[in-house]
């Protein structure tokens, strides 16, 4: 297919954005192209060339900037780049992106958007020492973080386990009705389970936190 076929048609620019066969050069020229809906499907392009996604990466529009952080086969350097990118969307969706290793998403340990530290609380790969960051920030005052961050499956089983019977979504209607506010129940809990040493700080800051959650019983949670 030629260039000027493909810049004479926009699905077939679409089709050649999109296809992992397209010649380098090819998709190098698409990201030139004036439709959004064509470097969009060009940013997710695993076959993408480096300048190609560097330059999408700077686009002006936030959703290709995202479709960038989605993509299966972005570069290390890219990633690095796109931490620091004003749009939030494009943080979560570089966060989400499991092909991203999480020592590079560190420093979004004190991001300004709790959907960002959200995701980052909710990642398998996360280390216990970025879970501590995520908990003890002394801006994480959301529910929803906070747990996402003490249930993450990076913590021995034998936590998660003891942990998620304490969080009201997962007890039965009757179960609420008779569960002993949080904020009592988790210092007996934490006197009675073997913490690893590194995170005994972190359930004790989010149990100073527990301190002004409203009790289980009035507390209404989201199945997530």
């Amino acid at each position: 297919m030629s260039m000027s076929t493909i810049w004479s048609s926009l699905q077939a620019a679409l089709v050649a954005a999109e296809s992992t066969q397209s010649h380098p050069q090819v998709l190098t020229e698409l990201a030139l192209h004036p439709n959004t809906a064509v470097k969009y499907v060009l940013a997710k392009n695993r076959n993408a060339p480096l300048a190609v996604l560097e330059r999408l990466s700077q686009d002006e529009n936030p959703k290709i900037r995202k479709a960038v952080a989605s993509n299966k086969c972005i570069p290390p350097q890219i990633a690095s780049f796109l931490i620091n990118d004003r749009s939030s969307l494009v943080r979560t969706a570089l966060v989400k992106n499991k092909v991203v290793y999480c020592d590079t998403l560190r420093p979004l340990c004190f991001d300004k958007s709790i959907s960002v530290r959200i995701a980052l609380a909710r990642r398998k790969d996360t280390s216990l020492d970025t879970l501590r960051l995520l908990i003890q920030d002394v801006n994480a005052t959301n529910e929803e973080l906070l747990i996402a961050a003490a249930t993450n499956p990076a913590l021995p089983k034998s936590v998660t386990a003891e942990f998620r019977r304490l969080i009201p979504w997962h007890k039965t209607p009757t179960e609420k009705k008779k569960a002993t506010p949080l904020q009592q129940v988790l210092p007996g809990y934490l006197s009675q389970v073997k913490l690893p040493v590194e995170f005994v700080l972190t359930i004790k800051a989010l149990n100073q936190w527990l301190g002004d959650v409203r009790s289980a019983t009035k507390q209404e949670v989201p199945v997530q």
